[in-house]
């Protein structure tokens, strides 16, 4: 039957082949029962890829839809409201971050100063000096001296860069990465999955998968039934993951900050 297939960390076509291609009827009989072996466990082998699904798992997500009906429905709902919002300002951010990373790129140019005069021509330049720097605007705040021409820049707090480990963060941290890829996919697609399940749609299979050294995990539903649900009702099931990734990253920044040492 056609499907649709919520992924992350990338597209996985689970309709096609194993990696050893089609059936050769002249094949040894040890791949053809390795073959069997694997289709029969839902394994899937490719290149720079191995793959699991079983549609066991599905049942697992009915059965959290009709625990609490109504508040996954008001959850799911309030996710739609979110995701749509931050849809909006995403891409205001990134062309943000864009600027920001081409203008620090960018040599940075001054206008020549005067020359200094010597202390003995400057008469209490000390004081000239302390003077301006105490210098209130009004409000009582200080007003600056400003800051040489190949003084660094200060660093932003809103930006976006990617955390490549052995690049721009440790080697050793990339377990921890690769754990923390997985849960968050599986939370994501979980959405997807409890979404579904509340609106009745058939769950054809759930797996994971690892492409090259990163983890990621999939919901495969059932695509008549998805495109014939009402389009809110679609929504839900659509901005689901991406509602669980920010309630996700929320409670991480909340237990991040309740650590001992931690300042905004």
């Amino acid at each position: 039957p056609n499907h649709t297939d919520h992924r992350n960390n990338g597209h996985i076509n689970s309709n096609g082949g194993s990696y050893f291609g089609d059936p050769d009827p002249e094949e040894p009989e040890s791949t053809s029962r390795y073959r069997a072996w694997l289709e029969k466990n839902g394994i899937k082998l490719s290149f720079l890829q191995l793959q699991f699904k079983s549609s066991r798992f599905g049942r697992y997500f009915y059965r959290l839809a009709l625990l609490a009906p109504q508040f996954w429905r008001l959850w799911f709902t309030l996710g739609v409201f979110v995701v749509c919002i931050l849809h909006v300002l995403g891409p205001i951010l990134v062309a943000y971050n864009v600027a920001v990373m081409v203008w620090d790129m960018l040599p940075s140019f001054s206008f020549p100063q005067e020359p200094a005069l010597p202390p003995e021509l400057s008469g209490d330049t000390q004081a000239q000096q302390h003077q301006q720097l105490m210098m209130a605007d009004g409000a009582g705040a200080l007003a600056s001296a400003p800051a040489p021409a190949d003084a660094p820049r200060p660093a932003r707090q809103f930006e976006m860069r990617p955390m490549i480990p052995g690049i721009n963060i440790p080697a050793e941290h990339a377990f921890v990465f690769f754990v923390v890829g997985l849960v968050s996919t599986l939370i994501h697609e979980a959405g997807h999955g409890i979404a579904a399940a509340l609106h009745d749609v058939y769950i054809e299979s759930c797996g994971i998968f690892l492409q090259a050294v990163l983890p990621g995990a999939f919901v495969e539903l059932h695509t008549p039934q998805l495109f014939n649900l009402k389009p809110f009702q679609q929504l839900r099931i659509t901005c689901a993951g991406v509602w669980h990734n920010i309630i996700v990253g929320l409670l991480s920044l909340l237990l991040f900050a309740c650590l001992p040492g931690w300042y905004p």
